[in-house]
């Protein structure tokens, strides 16, 4: 613009039509009557505007202007009127806003967890972060968090003191997938993620696999349990290094006795990451005798590990009252001891289905591999049961 007036008048529609139009690029003529009620003169243009102050959500002083329409098109009074209308109901027209975290978390939920298969525990996670831990920005358009790193660092540090390291760190991950998510589908959002700036803590490593010499306690405390069908679950966790939801979830259609093989259709991960379990004798055994006691305990239950007080039929909580170590405490000691048995790395890896970096591990066939998976996963259950008595 080449110039702005000083002078305030009472902006009428003869009083717009006489003005000279602009030598050159723009000026202003602001009304006397309504603060924020203006009219922009162009070379061959009148156009009304209302200009207003506002807060965002996140607390921002933020200035808008909307067009309200050209002079030939709207008359002085009705552009006016808008303005005030406006400001006593506190309406300020807002600029199209992009799309908020609780509409990018949908997209992402329904565009990439669904489809991918990923497990429901994971998505139960994210829609509890998204609902509880950033439930107060669910509204907020992800450009404007992109405008305020500040506040989400903030977020984070307020988490990691509230709620601890892991709590902290898995909220501000959904919230980058999220985010990422949204600027593939809105090309809009160009802004970096808010959360790439942030150094996000690690949570410290659990130390809470068992030795060796710690078995044999472990094991006389398993036979202490009131329930047969609990007791081979802990043992099988243990000699399987498998995921307690995974195991617990596990139906006697998955498994294979002649090829030797639990079928784990929905591991961590989604069904893209199913997965064989290779079976140790001592593991067969051990599904042997839940067989028998989940037929007394539930007969005709298509679980391996049934329950008759959960909702869904099967084993659902780990934990026992008798202090015995359970869960994915058992999952560490299995990835210990097999270390201490001599099992490689890469077969350790490969029989707890975890993630092998590199265009190498593309190569691996686990079909191929299975009779040498079938002995290392043999020498891990000989390995436990010498200690165990």
């Amino acid at each position: 613009m080449n110039q702005t007036t000083d002078t305030f008048k009472v902006l009428t529609d003869r009083y717009v039509r006489e003005l000279p139009p602009a030598s050159a690029g723009r000026y202003i003529e602001r009304d006397g009557r309504q603060p924020g009620f203006f009219v922009m003169v162009g070379e061959k243009t009148k156009t009304y505007y209302a200009q207003f102050d506002y807060r965002d959500s996140l607390g921002k002083r933020r200035t808008r202007r909307v067009k309200l329409g050209r002079a030939d098109q709207i008359t002085a009074q009705e552009a006016r009127a808008k303005t005030a209308a406006m400001v006593v109901r506190k309406d300020q027209p807002r600029k199209e806003e992009h799309i908020t975290l609780a509409a990018a978390w949908a997209e992402y939920r329904d565009g990439h967890l669904v489809p991918h298969e990923r497990s429901q525990r994971t998505i139960d996670g994210g829609q509890d972060t998204i609902e509880r831990l950033l439930g107060d920005w669910r509204d907020v358009p992800l450009d404007r968090l992109a405008e305020r790193p500040d506040e989400v660092n903030r977020r984070y540090v307020a988490l990691l003191s509230e709620r601890g390291v892991a709590t902290a760190k898995n909220a501000m991950a959904c919230l980058r997938a999220v985010y990422n998510h949204a600027a593939r589908m809105h090309p809009e959002l160009s802004r970096p993620n808010p959360v790439g700036r942030l150094r996000l803590k690690t949570p410290p490593p659990r130390n809470t696999a068992m030795a060796a010499t710690e078995l044999a306690p472990w094991h006389e405390l398993l036979r202490r349990l009131p329930c047969p069908v609990r007791q081979e679950y802990h043992l099988f966790m243990l000699l399987s290094a498998c995921r307690r939801e995974a195991l617990a979830s596990a139906r006697w259609e998955h498994l294979d006795v002649r090829r030797r093989a639990l079928r784990v259709p929905k591991p961590k991960g989604g069904t893209a990451r199913a997965f064989d379990l290779p079976l140790s004798r001592e593991m067969l055994r051990c599904l042997a005798r839940a067989r028998r006691a989940g037929r007394r305990l539930c007969p005709g239950s298509p679980w391996i590990f049934p329950s008759v007080t959960s909702r869904s039929g099967h084993i659902e909580e780990c934990k026992e009252k008798n202090g015995l170590k359970t869960g994915h405490a058992l999952r560490h000691t299995w990835r210990t001891l097999a270390q201490e048995a001599g099992v490689t790395e890469l077969d350790a890896k490969l029989i707890m289905n975890h993630t092998i970096p590199g265009a190498n591990a593309g190569y691996l066939s686990r079909s191929a591999l299975w009779p040498h998976l079938l002995a290392a996963q043999e020498k891990v259950s000989q390995f436990i049961m010498e200690h165990c008595v």
